[in-house]
């Protein structure tokens, strides 16, 4: 913990930091910063608006399961005698990283979810459940269980600042004339 100066200037020197290099870096930051808002400021919003299904998120549960007809049996047992989708999952699942969470997923994005099963997951209703479909290794039964529609805040206007500097970035270097 680098509660006291002392500490902290043990650790840097450790790191091979100076105090001048700690100050160098954020005036660097700063000015990098101040840069981006100038040259991204009347962008943000327009990017929000012709973009804004890129900043929908979803919590998305599945079921993997590596057997094709495991996976058909789990989505009938859904769909025809009512089975509850979140015990299937903590039974049946191979996800041995989302079994224990019913197969939840997280809050994702559109772009984290394959393209195909992306579109069906977003234009589902709460607790619809999409599949079998074919993913890597084995087959997945999804469930929509809460859409959030994107909205303009603090969070997502950074984020499109940095995307859009970065192109604009990227865009100067291949135009500058570099040389070594």
């Amino acid at each position: 913990r680098l509660e006291q100066v002392e500490d902290t200037e043990a650790y840097l020197a450790v790191q091979g930091i100076t105090l001048e290099d700690v100050a160098e870096s954020g005036a660097f930051k700063r000015l990098e910063y101040l840069l981006s808002v100038q040259v991204t400021e009347s962008k943000i919003e327009p990017y929000f608006v012709q973009n804004k299904l890129d900043f929908d998120t979803a919590e998305v549960c599945w079921i993997f399961v590596r057997d094709e007809g495991v996976a058909e049996e789990l989505f009938l047992q859904i769909a025809e005698e009512g089975a509850d989708f979140y015990r299937l999952a903590r039974q049946y699942s191979e996800d041995e990283t989302t079994r224990p969470s019913s197969g939840f997923l997280g809050r994702l994005r559109r772009k984290q979810l394959p393209k195909g099963i992306a579109s069906r997951v977003f234009a589902s209703e709460v607790g619809t459940v999409i599949g079998p479909e074919n993913v890597s290794g084995g087959y997945a039964l999804y469930m929509l269980q809460q859409y959030y529609p994107a909205e303009w805040h603090a969070n997502v206007q950074k984020e499109i600042r940095k995307r859009l500097f970065g192109q604009w970035l990227q865009r100067e270097m291949r135009q500058a004339e570099i040389t070594y």
